[in-house]
C-alpha cells in the first residue's frame, strides 16, 4: 500500500465536518492508499519522509501571507523534500505555500474571492503533463481561494491558469494546483452558505450557487490525485494502486 504523508495546514472545522482538515477529503479519492495525517499547523516537529511514497499539503482558511512561525518551518521542510526529488502535490494554500516556498511570491488575488466551478485553461506544457492526463482542456474544477501565486518560483513551468490568475505549476519532483480537486461539490455548497455575507456583497447569491452545486455532478478535476499518486508511485518505483 502507498504511503502519503498528509500535511494538515488546519483543523477540521464543526461546521464543515472532520474531513476538512484534507485528508478525509483526500482519502475518499485515494482509498487504497495509506494516508497519514500530520497536523503542520500545531507547530509539531514534521516526520522524516524517507518512509514516504509522496506528500499531499492540502488547504487551509489561513494566508501564505501571515508568514505564521508554522508556515515558514513548512515551508523549509517542503524545500527539503523537493531537495531529495521526493513527489510533493501542494492544493490551494499548498499550492501558495509550496511556491513561496520554492521562491515564487503569493498575494491577496486583486480580483477577490474566486468561488465556484469553474473553467481551468492548461497550458501546452499542462496538456502534456502526467498530472493533467485524460483531461481535457479546459478542465472543470472546484475553486474556494482569496490568495494568489502572483510570480512563479525561478525554473516553474506553469500548466493552467484563468483569469484570476496562475491555477497550476510544476517545478522538479513538486507540483501545485490552486483549486481543489478534493473537495466535493455538495462541500462547496457548504462553504457558500458559510461566507454568505462576502458574496453578497460580491453582487452573488449563496443560496441559488448552493442550490446548484449541490445537484453537480464531481468535476473532472478529482482525477488529478489519483494522477499524482500514479506519477509518484512511478517514480519511486512502487505499484499504483488499481
Amino acid at each position: 500500500m502507498i504511503r502519503i504523508l498528509v500535511l494538515e495546514t488546519m483543523p477540521p472545522q464543526d461546521w464543515l465536518g472532520p474531513q476538512s482538515s484534507g485528508t478525509g477529503w483526500l482519502q475518499r479519492l485515494l482509498p487504497d492508499c495509506a494516508l497519514v495525517p500530520v497536523p503542520a499547523y500545531t507547530g509539531m516537529s514534521l516526520p522524516a519522509p524517507d518512509s514516504f511514497a509522496a506528500v499531499i499539503v492540502p488547504g487551509s482558511l489561513a494566508s501564505v501571507t501571515e508568514r505564521a512561525p508554522w508556515m515558514l518551518a513548512l515551508e523549509q521542510y517542503l524545500r527539503g523534500l523537493v531537495e531529495r526529488q521526493l513527489p510533493v502535490l501542494g492544493i490551494c494554500f499548498g499550492h501558495q505555500i509550496l511556491a513561496s516556498a520554492l521562491g515564487g511570491r503569493v498575494v491577496p488575488n486583486p480580483r477577490g474571492l474566486e468561488m465556484d466551478i469553474a473553467a481551468v485553461h492548461l497550458t501546452p506544457a499542462g496538456r502534456a503533463h502526467p498530472l493533467f492526463a485524460g483531461l481535457v482542456d479546459p478542465v472543470l474544477a472546484v475553486e474556494a481561494h482569496e490568495d494568489t501565486v502572483e510570480e512563479l518560483p525561478p525554473g516553474a513551468v506553469l500548466l493552467a491558469e484563468n483569469e484570476y490568475g496562475v491555477q497550476s505549476f510544476a517545478l522538479g519532483s513538486a507540483a501545485g494546483i490552486q483549486f481543489h480537486p478534493e473537495i466535493p461539490p455538495a462541500d462547496l455548497a457548504r462553504i457558500a452558505r458559510h461566507e454568505a455575507e462576502e458574496l453578497r456583497a460580491l453582487g452573488r447569491d449563496p443560496e441559488a450557487l448552493a442550490s446548484a452545486w449541490e445537484q453537480h455532478e464531481p468535476p473532472p478535476a478529482e482525477r488529478i490525485v489519483a494522477n499524482f499518486v500514479a506519477i509518484a508511485a512511478s517514480l519511486r518505483g512502487i505499484a499504483k494502486p488499481e
